[in-house]
């Protein structure tokens, strides 16, 4: 790594010092998106695509090359990967490639409600308890636990197979780099992320073999 540890967690905490509005409006707006989803507002899924288009290209403009980039070079990289997963976002909801899946009794939706939960309130609970938690560890709206979250949120979705490789591989790559990260300077609450990338991906594989057009319902 061409950074130590304590340079790690200080970049989270002028983050989480300088962006604290910010950071309390992604989690009122993940929320607000929980609700439509589980209410089954007709607005919900271009919400939560949108949302996922907000969150990845705020964290590579904002989080990867303003803040990431000053110990790492390779953050500007990872940004601009970032960044193309925000548009591809943006299109999957312009496209129509997704609907919310209307099995509320499948694994699958099991296993995304622990993935958002995770993302949302575990994770920051853990930071805490492992001594790096607010302001000074990852907390949503960071990579690590909006890729969990992401992945909660596409196991809630139906389309086609290469619709789900186009949105997937960039938050599963980014999976194998933070667990990296996570072992390297002991952010344990980040083993989740190989977890959830390897789950979620093995989901929706069966989901895709075993779709038969049903399923859904009309947002």
């Amino acid at each position: 790594m061409p950074f130590s540890a304590e340079q790690f967690f200080a970049v989270f905490n002028q983050y989480n010092s300088d962006l604290k509005i910010f950071v309390a409006f992604f989690y009122l707006l993940a929320f607000l998106v929980l609700w439509g989803i589980f209410s089954r507002k007709k607005f919900a899924l271009n919400l939560s695509l949108a949302m996922l288009a907000c969150l990845w290209l705020w964290m590579g403009i904002v989080y990867q090359i303003f803040y990431f980039s000053k110990i790492n070079p390779m953050a500007k990289v990872f940004g601009a990967f970032f960044i193309l997963q925000g548009f591809i976002w943006m299109y999957a909801m312009k496209a129509r490639w997704f609907q919310f899946t209307n099995d509320k009794t499948s694994i699958q939706f099991f296993v995304s409600l622990f993935f958002i939960a995770y993302a949302l309130l575990i994770y920051p609970i853990l930071g805490m308890l492992m001594g790096h938690g607010f302001p000074s560890g990852p907390v949503f709206s960071l990579p690590c636990p909006s890729t969990i979250f992401t992945f909660g949120i596409v196991l809630l979705l139906t389309g086609k197979g290469k619709h789900f490789l186009a949105i997937m591989t960039i938050p599963v790559l980014w999976s194998v780099i933070g667990t990296t990260a996570a072992f390297f300077f002991g952010v344990r609450e980040d083993y989740l992320l190989a977890v959830s990338a390897l789950g979620a991906s093995i989901l929706l594989v069966s989901q895709v073999r075993n779709q038969k057009g049903g399923g859904t319902f009309d947002v």
